[in-house]
């Protein structure tokens, strides 16, 4: 699962700009929308620039628009030249639209560091969701305090491969008339660089 495409996953997203982009519009698409709906949009619109109001809705246009910006583009240099994962993390909660959590979604998939402790993973790890809050006016070093604080905690909890297929597990699991199995939950993140999935 992990092993075997987040490597791809970060390798395509770290070639330019525009595989960047790609990458964190998927992050987008994936907040509070069901995995299989995020690819399917995601790929309609990487393929012929056509959004879907159902996925991409409200706050999502102000992500997207800043992805697509000279300001989103800066973020995407600044954090790949960055190694520290908290940093990193921290960078990509600049973002308009994505808090820590997602933040960490995209650290993953770009750095192989963090992890994606979203709904699913709260319920699994018994944990407390206020604690992962930021706000885009949070000052530069608190926002670093507090994904140095959420690096920790992924780390506490196996680390990111472990957080990435116990995820995937769970999920085929959940919905087994959707996938059928850990590692096709898995494969469908790469949909952007493999040929995608029929729909």
């Amino acid at each position: 699962m992990y092993s075997q495409h987040q490597p791809m996953i970060q390798n395509y997203a770290r070639t330019s700009i525009t595989n960047w982009n790609h990458t964190a519009t998927f992050v987008v698409a994936t907040i509070r929308i069901r995995l299989v709906e995020a690819v399917e949009a995601h790929t309609k619109l990487v393929k012929t620039g056509s959004i879907n109001p159902r996925v991409f809705f409200g706050f999502k246009n102000s992500s997207l628009d800043y992805l697509n910006s000279f300001e989103g583009h800066n973020c995407a240099r600044w954090a790949l030249a960055e190694d520290n994962p908290a940093t990193v993390v921290a960078i990509y909660s600049r973002i308009p639209g994505l808090d820590i959590v997602k933040a960490g979604f995209l650290a993953t998939l770009t750095h192989g560091v963090g992890g994606c402790l979203d709904s699913h993973n709260i319920k699994l790890y018994n944990l407390k969701p206020r604690s992962f809050r930021t706000h885009h006016k949070m000052l530069w070093d608190t926002r670093l305090a507090h994904a140095d604080r959420y690096i920790k905690l992924c780390d506490k909890l196996g680390g990111t491969e472990k957080i990435w297929d116990n995820w995937c597990s769970h999920i085929a699991a959940k919905y087994p008339q959707t996938y059928k199995d850990g590692g096709e939950v898995s494969q469908f993140h790469t949909h952007y660089i493999e040929e995608p999935p029929a729909f």
